[in-house]
């Protein structure tokens, strides 16, 4: 069921694409992004003053794409624009390759990510019709929440000082702002969307009005995550609708005892790997390979890289191309892992075994002269997991 936001997504045969990146490349039909990573750039209006048009904004998209596709660029060649997604000034959202094919902007993280670029031309701050519509977009897509910077993933200033502060105080919550009955507006239409894909319960419109039954849902709802069930869907709600997704409802165990950690830097979905980091890795050693797990993997023991290699490594050809996609929580390569495995004593283990794959890493840190560079990325000339999970230690 087309939900009427990706009715009024402009699809890249509207906007001019050479190619069609929407499509599901058969190669990716394992992608299962775990977070969102905005950029931004210029050109729809260099000036950076209102008025921009759709036209304007198509123009840049073209010259994106003819620019990411180039056998010129120093980065190598993509297959298509880079982006997942693109939101113009006038808040219009652009399909770049969609939510069903990996992003080619964010090297390693690529394969975890759902890239987001905002066409602002001549300033670093989106329309608050561009941060509505990335409201929009965050409230409707099934993922966890997790957004970041295109500077919390390597070396570059993008997405500039306001979005970054944007991110980091959750401003696309505020800029959704408050619904009540009677009120009628898109961002309504997104949160009976979002009601749709928690509950799966049937909906007989996804239309923009706030009606009496979107109220009564509403309360049920707030009552199951605790939140005052007024009916009034505000910051609290927003945040429960975009962030708890595939949890259950802290209601249906309120009289359980709980043990909870306290919440680490990396997420709960690699800090559940910490006692078996503990158990291969030296105690010193611990933070900095659960920071390994969160880039490479974001804590998902079957993840699979579908990166695209700007620096081919040696070995590599086309027909071997299976065997250079990157798997488990380290991201270990198939051809090296039946090596690895034995070595570390999981001889025939999958690859996705967390153990198999935990205790694999830790012989490559202990037992070969390449240590931790083995997830390093100085050998290409950029930084890689290594050097990301430094910095944020080093920070603190």
């Amino acid at each position: 069921m087309a939900t009427p936001l990706e009715r009024a997504t402009v699809l890249p045969p509207a906007w001019g694409a050479r190619v069609d990146g929407n499509r599901r490349w058969a190669d990716d039909n394992t992608y299962k992004p775990h977070l969102w990573i905005l950029h931004y750039g210029g050109g729809a209006n260099p000036a950076g003053i209102a008025p921009y048009s759709q036209q304007s904004e198509m123009r840049v998209l073209r010259a994106w794409e003819g620019w990411h596709m180039s056998s010129s660029r120093p980065q190598g060649q993509m297959r298509a624009i880079a982006y997942n997604d693109l939101i113009g000034q006038t808040g219009t959202h652009y399909m770049g390759r969609g939510p069903h094919n990996n992003g080619g902007q964010y090297g390693h993280w690529n394969n975890d990510s759902r890239a987001v670029a905002f066409i602002l031309g001549g300033t670093q701050i989106p329309s608050p019709e561009a941060r509505r519509t990335f409201g929009r977009v965050w409230l409707e897509d099934p993922m966890d929440g997790t957004i970041l910077g295109h500077r919390d993933t390597g070396q570059t200033e993008c997405p500039g000082d306001w979005i970054e502060t944007w991110i980091k105080r959750q401003g696309w919550i505020a800029d959704l702002g408050v619904w009540s009955q009677g009120q009628s507006d898109p961002v309504v239409s997104s949160v009976k969307v979002r009601l749709w894909r928690l509950g799966k319960r049937p909906w007989p419109s996804f239309g923009p009005v706030f009606t009496a039954g979107l109220r009564t849902q509403v309360q049920g709802f707030q009552e199951k995550y605790g939140i005052q069930p007024d009916g009034v869907v505000g910051p609290q709600t927003f945040k429960a609708l975009g962030g708890l997704l595939g949890e259950e409802f802290p209601g249906d165990h309120a009289d359980e005892p709980t043990d909870t950690p306290e919440p680490s830097r990396w997420g709960a979905a690699t800090e559940r790997w910490r006692p078996l980091v503990a158990r291969y890795f030296l105690p010193g050693d611990v933070e900095k390979a659960l920071g390994l797990i969160r880039c490479e993997s974001v804590g998902d023991p079957n993840a699979v890289s579908h990166k695209e290699w700007t620096v081919k490594p040696a070995g590599w050809t086309a027909e071997t191309a299976d065997e250079w996609k990157a798997k488990g929580l380290f991201q270990h390569l198939p051809r090296y892992w039946p090596e690895r495995a034995a070595a570390a004593g999981f001889p025939g283990a999958s690859i996705f075994d967390p153990e198999a794959n935990i205790a694999a890493a830790a012989w490559l840190v202990y037992k070969t002269p390449g240590g931790w560079g083995h997830w390093s990325g100085a050998w290409a000339g950029v930084d890689g997991c290594l050097e990301w999970a430094e910095k944020q230690l080093a920070e603190g």
